[in-house]
């Protein structure tokens, strides 16, 4: 990676300029065994390149008003090829081979009697995100209103089984729309930040696992055509007396997919086991919690010139959100859904000049939810009389849980 960042300033006008250049690639095989029986292997490699320079001014107009215009340019390039066969990587029969291009991978491929033309493994991306805002500072208040533009590559899927599953998918954009205010009052005894916030996305990328009959799953990401977000945050921080600081933040999110369509297949009716379009824009957006809130309380006491007895305590909530893409299961409960849950932790120590020792408790209510979960093989079909996707098959779920009540001892000494 090369980077550079430079800045100055031209009368009342700030600068900062900047150039990015990124260069990756990896391979990735893969071997597959169902009951101690091989299902098969899938080879597949990628080269990525990035080029991108952006600049931004912020321009005081008048005294405390200051307009910000700034921009991203950038051009992204992947270049993929993939294979599947059996026997090891480096001694791979191939069955079925995808992919135009990429040099010597796309000649190693096209020699295998399974050779899929008419795939384009290699795609260019470019585009430019813009940004424009506005501040004004009054006193000790700072408010402000900014709108701004992003872009996520598209690419290719690395556990891609055949053509139709190795991609390209499209590249993610976003609008953001937001407006707020920072400010500190009563001699810095009490700050208060507040934001609103608007996001829409087109093409938002969701990675899913399938069934395949080549690899036995295969994990792809689909382009969930459009998604909106809209919702607030509020931070308080306050400190009543010295050596004492109580803060409090609360956040609310209305996230939803406008529209997401996918195939299913038909599961009644004339043409029963023919595709079919489902309608997936009733399913949860991803690790988005409607509401998210934390108190918590620091406290630090001196009990002489070098030694201050300390003491912290939160308290975390989130509401009930989804963790898979897929959020409609055969599965009761649902893996992928996490409940409201609460975080109580606490620790009190002493510090003697540069060392500091304290005992910690976390998760003091003992909540248990899931990290990650992984829903193989979910598909859906749907009825005639309705495109809603009812889930038909799945293979196995599995995740990760969260750490359970526990105790501790730190120890920190500063050089």
């Amino acid at each position: 990676m090369i980077e550079s960042r430079p800045q100055g300033r031209i009368g009342p006008v700030q600068l900062v300029g900047g150039f990015y250049y990124f260069d990756s690639s990896y391979n990735n095989n893969q071997q597959t065994f169902f009951f101690g029986g091989e299902v098969g292997g899938t080879d597949y490699q990628q080269q990525a390149r990035s080029i991108a320079g952006f600049a931004q001014a912020d321009w005081e107009v008048f005294q405390n008003f200051t307009l910000s215009v700034g921009g991203r340019l950038l051009e992204d390039r992947k270049s993929a090829c993939g294979g599947t066969g059996t026997g090891l990587p480096d001694a791979r029969d191939y069955d079925s081979a995808f992919s135009i291009s990429y040099g010597e991978c796309n000649e190693t491929r096209r020699a295998s009697a399974g050779y899929v033309a008419g795939v384009d493994g290699d795609q260019r991306w470019s585009a430019f995100t813009p940004r424009v805002g506005i501040s004004y500072k009054l006193d000790e208040t700072l408010l402000y209103a900014n709108y701004s533009e992003g872009f996520r590559s598209g690419g290719f899927n690395g556990r891609g089984s055949s053509p139709s599953s190795f991609g390209p998918y499209d590249p993610e954009t976003v609008k953001n729309w937001e407006l707020g205010l920072k400010t500190t009052i009563l001699n810095n005894r009490l700050q208060a930040n507040l934001a609103a916030f608007f996001m829409k996305y087109e093409n938002k990328q969701e990675d899913v696992v399938f069934p395949d009959p080549v690899a036995g799953t295969v994990t792809v990401v689909q382009n969930a055509a459009n998604a909106r977000l809209n919702g607030f945050e509020a931070e308080l921080r306050a400190m009543p007396i010295d050596g004492l600081t109580v803060g409090f933040n609360l956040g609310f999110l209305d996230a939803r997919f406008e529209n997401w369509e996918d195939l299913g297949t038909l599961l009644d009716g004339p043409s029963a086991g023919q595709l079919a379009p489902i309608d997936k824009s009733g399913f949860l957006l991803r690790r988005a919690p409607r509401l998210t809130g934390e108190f918590s309380i620091d406290w630090q006491q001196p009990l002489s010139e070098r030694v201050t007895l300390l003491f912290n305590g939160n308290y975390a909530f989130k509401s009930s959100y989804a963790i898979v893409a897929n959020t409609a299961s055969i599965n009761d409960p649902n893996p992928g859904l996490v409940d409201d849950f609460g975080l109580l932790n606490g620790s009190i120590g002493v510090e003697v000049g540069n060392l500091r020792l304290s005992g910690f408790a976390r998760n003091l209510t003992n909540a248990n939810y899931f990290l990650h979960v992984l829903d193989v093989g979910t598909t859906f079909g749907r009825t005639a009389a309705s495109s809603a996707p009812v889930p038909t098959f799945g293979l196995w779920s599995f995740g990760t849980i969260n750490a359970p009540r526990t105790f501790g001892v730190d120890l920190l000494f500063r050089f």
